[in-house]
Protein backbone atom coordinates (compact mmCIF):
# COMPACT_ATOMS: atom_id res chain seq x y z
CA UNK A 1 0.00 0.00 0.00
CA UNK A 2 1.08 3.36 -1.14
CA UNK A 3 -0.87 5.05 1.75
CA UNK A 4 -0.92 3.87 5.24
CA UNK A 5 -5.00 2.53 6.20
CA UNK A 6 -4.47 3.69 9.59
CA UNK A 7 -3.42 5.42 12.06
CA UNK A 8 0.98 4.72 12.90
CA UNK A 9 2.29 5.00 15.81
CA UNK A 10 4.21 7.89 14.41
CA UNK A 11 1.27 9.58 13.52
CA UNK A 12 -0.63 9.22 16.71
CA UNK A 13 2.17 10.29 18.64
CA UNK A 14 2.83 13.75 16.55
CA UNK A 15 -1.00 14.27 16.77
CA UNK A 16 -1.18 13.72 20.48
CA UNK A 17 2.06 15.86 21.77
CA UNK A 18 1.04 18.52 19.69
CA UNK A 19 -2.70 18.35 20.99
CA UNK A 20 -0.75 18.73 24.54
CA UNK A 21 1.28 21.52 23.79
CA UNK A 22 -1.58 23.36 21.10
CA UNK A 23 -3.78 22.92 24.37
CA UNK A 24 -1.40 24.94 26.38
CA UNK A 25 -0.63 27.21 23.87
CA UNK A 26 -4.32 27.62 24.29
CA UNK A 27 -5.19 28.11 27.90
CA UNK A 28 -2.38 30.79 27.75
CA UNK A 29 -4.07 32.74 25.24
CA UNK A 30 -7.26 32.86 26.93
CA UNK A 31 -5.52 33.87 30.37
CA UNK A 32 -2.79 36.11 29.39
CA UNK A 33 -2.17 36.31 25.89
CA UNK A 34 0.30 38.98 25.14
CA UNK A 35 -0.57 42.19 23.90
CA UNK A 36 0.15 41.83 19.53
CA UNK A 37 2.43 45.12 18.86
CA UNK A 38 4.84 44.15 15.90
CA UNK A 39 3.97 42.93 12.93
CA UNK A 40 6.57 39.77 14.93
CA UNK A 41 3.33 38.88 16.63
CA UNK A 42 0.70 36.71 15.69
CA UNK A 43 -2.62 37.81 17.85
CA UNK A 44 -4.67 34.25 18.08
CA UNK A 45 -7.75 35.98 16.53
CA UNK A 46 -9.29 39.50 15.17
CA UNK A 47 -10.43 40.00 18.69
CA UNK A 48 -6.77 40.40 19.85
CA UNK A 49 -6.17 43.21 16.88
CA UNK A 50 -5.70 46.33 18.33
CA UNK A 51 -4.34 50.25 16.61
CA UNK A 52 -0.43 49.65 17.75
CA UNK A 53 -0.41 45.82 15.78
CA UNK A 54 -2.37 46.96 12.72
CA UNK A 55 -0.09 49.97 12.17
CA UNK A 56 2.97 48.22 12.34
CA UNK A 57 1.51 46.03 9.94
CA UNK A 58 -0.17 48.08 7.50
CA UNK A 59 2.03 51.60 7.97
CA UNK A 60 5.13 50.98 8.77
CA UNK A 61 6.85 51.38 5.55
CA UNK A 62 4.58 54.69 4.74
CA UNK A 63 5.74 57.79 6.89
CA UNK A 64 3.50 59.53 8.72
CA UNK A 65 0.52 56.75 7.58
CA UNK A 66 -1.48 55.03 10.60
CA UNK A 67 -4.45 53.42 10.92
CA UNK A 68 -7.08 55.65 13.68
CA UNK A 69 -9.68 52.72 13.52
CA UNK A 70 -11.13 49.94 12.32
CA UNK A 71 -14.69 48.17 11.90
CA UNK A 72 -15.02 44.49 11.77
CA UNK A 73 -17.34 43.00 9.10
CA UNK A 74 -18.67 39.61 7.95
CA UNK A 75 -17.28 36.34 9.73
CA UNK A 76 -17.69 32.98 8.71
CA UNK A 77 -16.38 29.64 9.71
CA UNK A 78 -14.42 26.47 8.04
CA UNK A 79 -10.97 24.96 7.87
CA UNK A 80 -10.04 28.55 9.39
CA UNK A 81 -11.96 31.24 10.56
CA UNK A 82 -12.84 34.40 8.69
CA UNK A 83 -13.04 38.46 9.17
CA UNK A 84 -13.62 40.92 6.98
CA UNK A 85 -12.07 44.49 8.19
CA UNK A 86 -12.62 48.19 7.28
CA UNK A 87 -9.90 50.51 8.24
CA UNK A 88 -9.92 53.96 8.70
CA UNK A 89 -6.54 56.31 8.29
CA UNK A 90 -5.35 59.39 8.38
CA UNK A 91 -5.08 61.85 5.44
CA UNK A 92 -1.18 60.62 4.59
CA UNK A 93 -2.85 57.06 4.93
CA UNK A 94 -5.24 57.82 2.20
CA UNK A 95 -3.34 59.27 -0.02
CA UNK A 96 -0.90 56.46 -0.14
CA UNK A 97 -3.50 54.47 -0.95
CA UNK A 98 -3.63 51.53 1.82
CA UNK A 99 -6.03 48.96 1.33
CA UNK A 100 -9.96 50.62 3.10
CA UNK A 101 -10.92 46.95 3.40
CA UNK A 102 -8.63 43.41 3.92
CA UNK A 103 -10.24 40.19 4.47
CA UNK A 104 -8.23 38.28 7.25
CA UNK A 105 -8.06 34.35 7.73
CA UNK A 106 -6.94 33.42 10.98
CA UNK A 107 -6.81 29.40 13.01
CA UNK A 108 -7.89 29.95 16.33
CA UNK A 109 -9.86 26.84 17.34
CA UNK A 110 -8.32 23.61 18.77
CA UNK A 111 -9.61 21.53 15.73
CA UNK A 112 -8.05 24.15 13.19
CA UNK A 113 -4.64 24.18 14.33
CA UNK A 114 -4.19 20.62 14.82
CA UNK A 115 -5.63 19.69 11.54
CA UNK A 116 -3.63 22.35 9.27
CA UNK A 117 -0.42 21.83 11.87
CA UNK A 118 -0.41 18.11 11.65
CA UNK A 119 -0.94 18.45 8.04
CA UNK A 120 1.80 21.02 7.59
CA UNK A 121 -1.08 22.88 5.54
CA UNK A 122 -1.01 26.23 8.15
CA UNK A 123 2.75 27.27 6.28
CA UNK A 124 1.70 26.78 2.74
CA UNK A 125 -0.51 29.92 2.22
CA UNK A 126 1.72 32.29 4.43
CA UNK A 127 4.75 30.88 2.25
CA UNK A 128 2.92 31.14 -1.04
CA UNK A 129 2.66 35.05 -0.52
CA UNK A 130 5.38 35.34 0.79
CA UNK A 131 7.30 33.63 -1.74
CA UNK A 132 5.63 33.05 -4.82
CA UNK A 133 3.14 35.92 -5.34
CA UNK A 134 4.93 38.34 -6.47
CA UNK A 135 6.20 36.14 -9.14
CA UNK A 136 3.09 35.63 -11.04
CA UNK A 137 0.75 38.13 -13.05
CA UNK A 138 -2.25 35.89 -12.11
CA UNK A 139 -6.13 36.53 -10.87
CA UNK A 140 -5.52 36.10 -7.14
CA UNK A 141 -5.58 38.15 -3.84
CA UNK A 142 -3.02 40.46 -3.06
CA UNK A 143 -1.77 39.96 0.20
CA UNK A 144 -0.77 42.84 2.73
CA UNK A 145 0.49 40.54 6.15
CA UNK A 146 0.89 36.79 6.59
CA UNK A 147 2.19 34.89 9.71
CA UNK A 148 1.98 31.67 11.54
CA UNK A 149 3.44 30.69 15.17
CA UNK A 150 5.58 27.51 14.61
CA UNK A 151 4.38 25.97 18.23
CA UNK A 152 0.86 27.23 18.83
CA UNK A 153 -0.16 26.99 15.22
CA UNK A 154 -2.04 30.23 15.65
CA UNK A 155 -2.15 32.25 11.73
CA UNK A 156 -2.83 35.24 10.74
CA UNK A 157 -3.64 35.51 6.48
CA UNK A 158 -4.72 39.42 5.80
CA UNK A 159 -5.89 39.84 2.10
CA UNK A 160 -7.43 42.30 -0.25
CA UNK A 161 -10.84 41.94 0.33
CA UNK A 162 -12.41 40.95 -3.49
CA UNK A 163 -15.68 42.16 -2.72
CA UNK A 164 -14.60 45.40 -2.13
CA UNK A 165 -11.56 45.59 -4.63
CA UNK A 166 -13.33 43.90 -7.32
CA UNK A 167 -17.07 43.34 -6.72
CA UNK A 168 -16.26 39.91 -7.04
CA UNK A 169 -19.09 37.03 -6.95
CA UNK A 170 -17.66 33.50 -5.49
CA UNK A 171 -18.51 30.54 -7.21
CA UNK A 172 -20.42 27.55 -6.28
CA UNK A 173 -21.69 24.21 -7.65
CA UNK A 174 -25.04 25.75 -8.31
CA UNK A 175 -23.60 28.65 -10.48
CA UNK A 176 -23.58 27.71 -13.94
CA UNK A 177 -20.33 27.63 -15.49
CA UNK A 178 -20.22 28.76 -19.66
CA UNK A 179 -17.50 26.93 -21.92
CA UNK A 180 -15.62 30.83 -21.84
CA UNK A 181 -15.49 31.00 -18.28
CA UNK A 182 -14.04 27.69 -17.94
CA UNK A 183 -11.57 28.20 -20.54
CA UNK A 184 -10.87 31.78 -18.70
CA UNK A 185 -10.01 29.97 -15.29
CA UNK A 186 -8.47 27.34 -17.14
CA UNK A 187 -5.89 30.23 -18.21
CA UNK A 188 -5.23 31.51 -15.39
CA UNK A 189 -4.19 28.06 -14.25
CA UNK A 190 -1.67 27.79 -17.36
CA UNK A 191 -0.35 30.68 -16.31
CA UNK A 192 1.28 29.13 -12.59
CA UNK A 193 1.49 26.14 -14.06
CA UNK A 194 3.68 27.44 -17.15
CA UNK A 195 5.61 29.92 -15.04
CA UNK A 196 6.85 26.66 -12.49
CA UNK A 197 7.61 24.06 -15.12
CA UNK A 198 10.00 21.80 -14.24
CA UNK A 199 11.56 24.97 -12.38
CA UNK A 200 14.85 23.44 -10.12
CA UNK A 201 13.06 25.77 -7.05
CA UNK A 202 10.32 23.99 -6.46
CA UNK A 203 12.43 21.32 -5.10
CA UNK A 204 16.13 23.59 -4.29
CA UNK A 205 14.09 26.88 -2.71
CA UNK A 206 11.02 26.04 -1.94
CA UNK A 207 11.45 23.48 0.08
CA UNK A 208 8.05 23.27 2.31
CA UNK A 209 6.07 22.60 -0.75
CA UNK A 210 5.09 18.77 -0.89
CA UNK A 211 4.05 16.59 -3.22
CA UNK A 212 0.60 15.04 -3.79
CA UNK A 213 1.83 11.31 -1.91
CA UNK A 214 4.14 13.31 0.69
CA UNK A 215 0.92 15.36 1.89
CA UNK A 216 -1.64 12.90 1.96
CA UNK A 217 0.28 10.19 3.18
CA UNK A 218 0.84 12.17 6.14
CA UNK A 219 -3.14 13.15 6.61
CA UNK A 220 -3.17 9.18 6.66
CA UNK A 221 -0.82 8.32 8.88
CA UNK A 222 -2.11 11.11 11.62
CA UNK A 223 -6.03 11.31 10.45
CA UNK A 224 -7.49 8.11 9.97
CA UNK A 225 -8.00 9.40 6.29
CA UNK A 226 -8.70 5.77 4.70
CA UNK A 227 -11.92 5.61 7.59
CA UNK A 228 -13.17 8.72 7.00
CA UNK A 229 -13.00 8.21 3.25
CA UNK A 230 -15.38 5.06 3.48
CA UNK A 231 -17.66 6.79 6.21
CA UNK A 232 -17.94 9.30 3.21
CA UNK A 233 -18.83 6.74 0.77
CA UNK A 234 -21.82 5.45 3.60
CA UNK A 235 -22.86 8.78 3.73
CA UNK A 236 -22.80 9.79 -0.33
CA UNK A 237 -24.17 6.23 -0.95
CA UNK A 238 -27.03 7.70 -3.27
CA UNK A 239 -25.12 9.31 -5.43
CA UNK A 240 -22.42 6.60 -5.83
CA UNK A 241 -22.72 4.25 -9.20
CA UNK A 242 -22.86 0.95 -8.62
CA UNK A 243 -19.78 0.51 -10.37
CA UNK A 244 -17.97 1.86 -7.07
CA UNK A 245 -19.39 -0.09 -4.55
CA UNK A 246 -18.11 -2.65 -2.56
CA UNK A 247 -14.56 -2.23 -4.44
CA UNK A 248 -13.14 -0.17 -1.13
CA UNK A 249 -9.47 -1.70 -1.28
CA UNK A 250 -9.10 -1.40 -5.06
CA UNK A 251 -10.18 2.49 -4.34
CA UNK A 252 -7.57 2.94 -2.00
CA UNK A 253 -5.09 1.21 -4.11
CA UNK A 254 -5.99 3.32 -7.06
CA UNK A 255 -5.78 6.65 -5.03
CA UNK A 256 -2.21 5.50 -3.66
CA UNK A 257 -1.20 5.04 -6.87
CA UNK A 258 -2.84 8.25 -7.98
CA UNK A 259 -0.74 10.44 -5.62
CA UNK A 260 2.65 8.60 -6.87
CA UNK A 261 1.39 9.47 -10.78
CA UNK A 262 1.70 13.00 -9.93
CA UNK A 263 4.42 12.52 -7.67
CA UNK A 264 6.78 10.66 -9.58
CA UNK A 265 5.93 11.42 -13.55
CA UNK A 266 7.53 14.54 -14.77
CA UNK A 267 6.40 17.39 -15.74
CA UNK A 268 6.74 18.81 -12.05
CA UNK A 269 4.65 22.58 -11.32
CA UNK A 270 3.06 24.70 -9.04
CA UNK A 271 0.04 23.40 -7.68
CA UNK A 272 -2.97 25.11 -6.33
CA UNK A 273 -3.91 21.77 -5.02
CA UNK A 274 -7.23 22.86 -4.31
CA UNK A 275 -8.84 24.55 -6.77
CA UNK A 276 -12.35 23.46 -6.78
CA UNK A 277 -15.09 25.70 -8.04
CA UNK A 278 -16.01 27.26 -4.68
CA UNK A 279 -12.16 28.29 -4.93
CA UNK A 280 -12.93 30.48 -7.68
CA UNK A 281 -14.42 34.03 -8.26
CA UNK A 282 -15.66 35.96 -10.73
CA UNK A 283 -14.72 39.54 -11.07
CA UNK A 284 -17.62 42.30 -11.89
CA UNK A 285 -15.64 42.80 -14.69
CA UNK A 286 -16.05 39.11 -15.69
CA UNK A 287 -12.46 37.72 -15.03
CA UNK A 288 -12.43 34.60 -13.54
CA UNK A 289 -9.90 33.94 -10.27
CA UNK A 290 -8.43 31.79 -8.00
CA UNK A 291 -8.29 31.82 -4.19
CA UNK A 292 -7.20 30.06 -0.98
CA UNK A 293 -3.58 28.77 -1.26
CA UNK A 294 -3.78 26.47 1.32
CA UNK A 295 -3.20 23.19 -0.45
CA UNK A 296 -0.56 24.15 -2.83
CA UNK A 297 2.27 21.56 -3.53
CA UNK A 298 4.03 19.99 -6.28
CA UNK A 299 3.21 17.71 -8.86
CA UNK A 300 1.77 16.87 -12.12
CA UNK A 301 -0.35 19.64 -13.92
CA UNK A 302 -3.20 17.58 -14.39
CA UNK A 303 -3.66 17.31 -10.16
CA UNK A 304 -5.20 20.68 -10.50
CA UNK A 305 -7.10 20.90 -13.89
CA UNK A 306 -8.97 17.23 -13.54
CA UNK A 307 -9.98 18.61 -9.83
CA UNK A 308 -11.02 21.90 -11.25
CA UNK A 309 -13.53 20.23 -14.08
CA UNK A 310 -15.22 17.66 -11.65
CA UNK A 311 -15.81 20.41 -9.61
CA UNK A 312 -17.27 23.37 -11.75
CA UNK A 313 -19.01 20.99 -14.26
CA UNK A 314 -22.40 19.20 -14.16
CA UNK A 315 -21.82 15.56 -15.61
CA UNK A 316 -23.21 16.04 -18.93
CA UNK A 317 -21.20 20.02 -19.27
CA UNK A 318 -17.88 17.68 -18.07
CA UNK A 319 -18.96 15.14 -20.37
CA UNK A 320 -19.54 17.45 -23.70
CA UNK A 321 -16.65 20.23 -22.83
CA UNK A 322 -13.75 18.21 -21.40
CA UNK A 323 -11.60 17.51 -24.79
CA UNK A 324 -12.11 21.28 -25.63
CA UNK A 325 -10.99 22.16 -22.59
CA UNK A 326 -8.24 20.13 -22.02
CA UNK A 327 -6.78 21.21 -25.80
CA UNK A 328 -7.43 24.78 -24.43
CA UNK A 329 -5.67 24.30 -21.58
CA UNK A 330 -2.72 22.58 -23.35
CA UNK A 331 -2.59 25.91 -25.89
CA UNK A 332 -2.06 28.39 -22.61
CA UNK A 333 0.04 26.28 -20.82
CA UNK A 334 2.48 26.34 -24.01
CA UNK A 335 2.06 29.49 -24.10
CA UNK A 336 3.16 30.41 -20.69
CA UNK A 337 6.43 28.93 -20.85
CA UNK A 338 5.04 25.10 -20.09
CA UNK A 339 6.37 21.99 -22.33
CA UNK A 340 2.70 20.19 -22.75
CA UNK A 341 2.97 16.89 -24.31
CA UNK A 342 0.77 15.47 -26.41
CA UNK A 343 -3.10 15.95 -26.32
CA UNK A 344 -3.16 12.12 -26.20
CA UNK A 345 -0.61 12.20 -23.39
CA UNK A 346 -2.41 14.84 -21.61
CA UNK A 347 -5.72 12.90 -21.65
CA UNK A 348 -4.02 9.88 -20.24
CA UNK A 349 -2.97 12.12 -16.88
CA UNK A 350 -6.49 13.43 -16.97
CA UNK A 351 -8.09 10.02 -16.58
CA UNK A 352 -5.22 9.19 -13.92
CA UNK A 353 -6.35 12.32 -12.01
CA UNK A 354 -9.99 11.78 -10.82
CA UNK A 355 -9.57 10.02 -7.62
CA UNK A 356 -8.53 13.52 -6.17
CA UNK A 357 -11.89 14.68 -6.07
CA UNK A 358 -13.68 12.15 -5.24
CA UNK A 359 -11.68 11.06 -2.40
CA UNK A 360 -11.42 14.52 -0.91
CA UNK A 361 -14.86 15.33 -0.70
CA UNK A 362 -15.45 11.56 0.51
CA UNK A 363 -13.23 13.00 3.63
CA UNK A 364 -15.14 16.27 4.22
CA UNK A 365 -18.59 14.53 4.53
CA UNK A 366 -17.08 11.81 6.41
CA UNK A 367 -14.83 14.14 8.92
CA UNK A 368 -14.62 13.11 12.80
CA UNK A 369 -12.11 13.69 15.28
CA UNK A 370 -10.06 16.57 14.79
CA UNK A 371 -10.96 17.65 11.30
CA UNK A 372 -12.82 20.59 11.49
CA UNK A 373 -16.53 20.13 11.18
CA UNK A 374 -18.68 22.27 7.70
CA UNK A 375 -15.73 22.91 5.99
CA UNK A 376 -18.25 22.11 3.07
CA UNK A 377 -22.11 21.95 3.62
CA UNK A 378 -23.35 18.48 2.51
CA UNK A 379 -25.21 19.33 -0.07
CA UNK A 380 -21.48 20.88 -1.50
CA UNK A 381 -20.18 17.85 -0.66
CA UNK A 382 -22.44 15.25 -2.47
CA UNK A 383 -22.74 17.43 -5.60
CA UNK A 384 -18.62 17.03 -6.28
CA UNK A 385 -18.84 13.50 -5.22
CA UNK A 386 -21.66 12.46 -8.03
CA UNK A 387 -19.38 14.53 -10.76
CA UNK A 388 -16.37 13.07 -9.35
CA UNK A 389 -17.56 9.68 -9.45
CA UNK A 390 -19.05 9.86 -12.19
CA UNK A 391 -16.23 10.89 -14.22
CA UNK A 392 -14.32 7.81 -12.41
CA UNK A 393 -16.52 5.62 -14.81
CA UNK A 394 -16.66 7.58 -17.73
CA UNK A 395 -13.22 7.65 -17.87
CA UNK A 396 -11.92 4.43 -16.34
CA UNK A 397 -9.82 5.66 -13.87
CA UNK A 398 -9.24 2.56 -11.95
CA UNK A 399 -8.42 0.58 -15.18
CA UNK A 400 -6.02 2.89 -16.00
CA UNK A 401 -4.04 3.01 -12.90
CA UNK A 402 -3.74 -0.87 -12.23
Amino acid sequence: MLLAEKVTLRGGLRLGTSMLRVAAYKTLEKYAEPRAKTWRDVPSSPAKFNLDWLNDVLCRDVPGACVESFDFGRTSSGATDRQALTLHYNDAGVRAGLPPAVFCKYSNSLQQRLWLGNSELMQHEVEFYRAMRSELDIETPKSYHVAYHPRGWQSVVMLEDLGATKGATFCATTMPMTLDLMKDILGELAKFHGHYWNDPRLDREFTWLRTPLQLFQRFCETFSFRKQVFVGLERADHVVPDALKGINDQLWLAYGRSCEQSNRNPPRTLLHGDPHIGNCYLTAQGKMGINDWQVCMKGNWAWDVTYLLLTALPIEDRRNWERELLSHYRERLAAFGGQPGTFDELWQDYRRHTLHALMGWLVTIGAGGVQPKQQQVDKVSLDVIQRAAAAMVDLESIACLT
